[in-house]
């Protein structure tokens, strides 16, 4: 596949078909998406793939409260959970915990439906967080592990499959790291869901 064809065909996908995700599939994908840039080449991840239902349930519904945080700021007047004007986040725009205990707010189903859940997982030793000192949210670590996710979803495209990034999920880290016997001092820096899309893809606009 073209390489900008690609880029302009790999949506968010978070409604999956029920065909499975083959496993040499996705040892291709990771394969080649560990050639992405990061700061000395150090590759500072590693992938979790789950396939086994009972996590993929248990990591659904633990981080149903944090989609219903983040679902239940939406339309406010800022980003969920981003920083205020002097660059730093300081409290949340409602109660979260209220907004935990809603019942009129959406079910996200995608980790439950996928072929595969990926777990993304970071070496926070091993990223350069430059902007640590700086009186601001800091994320420039990230930089060193992002662009291997966004070369996952690419190659997913490549393959004929689709992802979506899911970062709500780390507002339950520990739960899920946990689960996953994820030690110190990894964390978690998002999970993809990945599988067969439910509708066909067309160029985004």
């Amino acid at each position: 596949m073209d390489l900008y064809e690609a880029m302009r065909t790999t949506p968010a996908t978070r409604e999956f078909a029920d065909d499975p995700l083959p496993g040499d599939v996705v040892a291709r994908v990771l394969d080649h998406a560990r050639f992405a840039a990061s700061g000395r080449n150090a590759q500072p991840w590693r992938v979790i793939v789950v396939r086994d239902e009972a996590t993929k349930r248990f990591i659904s519904e633990v981080s149903q409260g944090a989609f219903k945080e983040y679902v239940a700021q939406l339309g406010l007047d800022r980003e969920p959970f981003s920083a205020s004007d002097d660059g730093v986040w300081r409290e949340p725009a409602i109660d979260l915990e209220a907004a935990r205990t809603r019942d009129d707010l959406p079910h996200f189903g995608a980790i439950e439906s996928c072929a595969a859940l990926l777990v993304v997982c970071a070496d926070l030793s091993k990223l350069a967080f430059l902007d640590a000192l700086l009186d601001r949210q800091s994320f420039i670590g990230g930089a060193s592990v992002y662009p291997f996710v966004q070369n996952v979803l690419l190659g997913l495209r490549n393959e004929g499959f689709g992802g979506v990034p899911i970062t709500f999920v780390c507002r339950e880290e520990p739960r899920i790291c946990e689960r996953l016997g994820i030690p110190r001092p990894w964390a978690i820096a998002c999970t993809v869901a990945a599988g067969k899309p439910a509708r066909r893809i067309t160029r985004l606009k």
